[in-house]
């Protein structure tokens, strides 16, 4: 999977697969995959897996969220980017940039950041990878970690 995210970095991957262990699906997100399916779901879950991905969602079973939310809390206290260095970084932000810092905060897809800033989705991916490497985080997941561990910490969106 890294090779495809180097190869093609604006694609959403899914993965779909029979294991259920925590550490397959972590590895997953790592990676960058927009998904994680397990194929026991059926054929309607799998459809609504590839059109949520495709509207910018993440997806994963609803049983690892709180297993995803302690690893991500876990790399986030790891993180070298602290509260003060993001506020720091925050200047280095482009007013567009920051909109969608914004509006990923209220739990907009790129589809409705595109839709609200007049973009194309590409373009709101291109600005997602900019704020990525801002802030040295890899996918979208560990960005809306990074965000709400500032929010908590006092940092307003």
């Amino acid at each position: 999977m890294p090779i495809l995210k180097v190869k093609h970095p604006s694609t959403p991957f899914l993965i779909f697969t029979d294991y259920s262990e925590d550490h397959y699906l972590i590895e997953a997100i790592c990676h960058g995959a927009a998904g994680y399916v397990l194929q026991d779901g059926g054929m309607k879950q799998v459809l609504s897996a590839i059109r949520q991905c495709a509207n910018g969602q993440i997806v994963y079973p609803a049983s690892f969220k709180s297993i995803l939310m302690k690893k991500l809390q876990q790399d986030v206290e790891r993180s070298p980017v602290t509260l003060d260095k993001a506020i720091e970084k925050l200047g280095a932000f482009s007013k567009r940039e920051y909109e969608l810092l914004i509006l990923l905060t209220q739990g907009e897809t790129n589809q409705q950041i595109s839709k609200k800033l007049f973009l194309s989705i590409g373009t709101v991916k291109n600005y997602l990878s900019r704020i990525y490497r801002k802030l040295n985080v890899n996918n979208r997941p560990e960005l809306m970690a990074l965000l709400y561990s500032f929010q908590k910490r006092g940092m307003k969106g």
